[in-house]
């Protein structure tokens, strides 16, 4: 009976458990298998693969619709961390870019982060009830069977 009630949730969406997926409209998990080689810190990928999790065209609109928020807000933080870096700049006179450029490009880059993060907090808002966040993908059946036999997410590990 287990196996039947897996299937059933495989042949639904995975975000809202509601609609038929639309395969165009799936969800990829980037997935790959390595480790370590002996004990060294030399990390070998042996195999990557693809898991495609099942997801509506109604719950991509809505997963597109907050990743637009997030890049917009990215880029209105920016905005935000450039027009004082500028004015800085224009009011210390461009001599001060030698001592200050380094504090410059992190309070932009920090105006750029805390712009997308706002943007992805509201955009949250706009996700329909009952839509599970896109982040939830890596806790699909499918995905979990593979972290069981070994694979881990992500198509290879961070900083290689």
């Amino acid at each position: 009976m287990e196996a039947m009630d897996d299937q059933s949730k495989i042949e639904q969406c995975w975000f809202c458990e509601d609609s038929r997926p639309d395969p165009a409209s799936a969800a990829t998990v980037e997935m790959h298998a390595g480790g370590f080689i002996g004990k060294s810190d030399e990390y070998e990928v042996s195999n990557t693969a693809s898991v495609a999790v099942p997801r509506c065209e109604r719950c991509k609109l809505a997963h597109d619709r907050v990743e637009g928020f997030v890049a917009k807000g990215a880029i209105i933080g920016l905005l935000f961390g450039i027009l004082p870096a500028l004015y800085y700049l224009y009011d210390s006179g461009l001599e001060s870019i030698r001592d200050y450029w380094k504090q410059v490009l992190i309070s932009i880059g920090v105006f750029a982060m805390a712009g997308g993060v706002v943007a992805w907090g509201l955009g949250r808002i706009f996700i329909p009830k009952g839509v599970k966040d896109q982040r939830t993908r890596e806790r699909h059946p499918l995905v979990q069977q593979k972290v069981l036999e070994g694979w881990k997410i992500g198509p290879k590990p961070p900083g290689l």
